[in-house]
């Protein structure tokens, strides 16, 4: 994993050693997702951590740019309620 001052943009570490990955395209909703650290933060942590937040980084934009995007941000922030019974 790059070091925090070199990390392309759309990335960002932040205190909690977790990584934000933030797509902003001109014309949509920012979308962003935090990858916590899993474990230690040895050098091959942050590279599976950088990993998947590049992989999740390159999907999304593939699919803002292709129209097929839907954003899960309403489902995410639901709660949903059992009838009482």
């Amino acid at each position: 994993m790059p070091r925090p001052k070199e990390l392309p943009a759309g990335f960002e570490l932040l205190p909690s050693q977790s990584l934000r990955a933030r797509v902003r395209i001109k014309g949509h909703e920012k979308v962003d997702r935090t990858f916590p650290l899993r474990g230690s933060p040895t050098r091959e942590a942050l590279d599976e951590q950088f990993e998947a937040a590049e992989a999740w980084y390159n999907e999304t934009v593939r699919r803002i740019q292709r129209g097929t995007y839907v954003s899960s941000r309403e489902a995410e922030t639901t709660t949903l309620a059992w009838p009482a019974s």
